[in-house]
């Protein structure tokens, strides 16, 4: 079996370059109550404030797709992906690499902060589907 220290990958510090930056655009009511719109506004100048230094890809669920293209200024790249809410850093891969600069990623088994959460079936198919997308090799 193939494991990421055998292949020669690491998990480069958080300070290391990188080729761009992934926010998950604020999409379940239930998780942001009374506060949606404005979790959505101040996802927007962070990501916004982050495209001034690197390129930001926003993940959305696709049914707020229209909405997030309509709020979120270019470059920022939005992308429809599967998902339950906005929480790329627990939901989403850790990306590595290798002393050639290689990139791969670990899909991580989400369980929803200790299944705390009964409806997290689209945050556990989030790092498969951001990994397809980016056709990144992954473990």
């Amino acid at each position: 079996m193939n494991t990421p220290a055998k292949d020669g990958f690491y998990m480069p510090p958080e300070w290391h370059p990188h080729r761009c930056c992934w926010i998950g655009w604020p999409c379940r009511p239930q998780s942001w109550p009374f506060e949606l719109t404005r979790a959505q506004a101040i996802c927007t100048i962070v990501a916004q404030t982050i495209a001034q230094f690197e390129p930001v890809m926003m993940a959305t669920v696709p049914k707020r797709l229209a909405e997030a293209v309509q709020s979120v200024p270019p470059p920022i790249q939005i992308v429809a992906l599967p998902m339950d809410d906005a929480w790329l850093r627990d939901i989403g891969p850790s990306f590595i690499i290798d002393s050639q600069k290689n990139i791969a990623a670990i899909d991580w088994q989400f369980n929803a902060w200790g299944g705390s959460h009964p409806d997290y079936a689209q945050d556990i198919a989030f790092a498969q589907s951001m990994l397809a997308y980016t056709q990144t090799r992954h473990y």
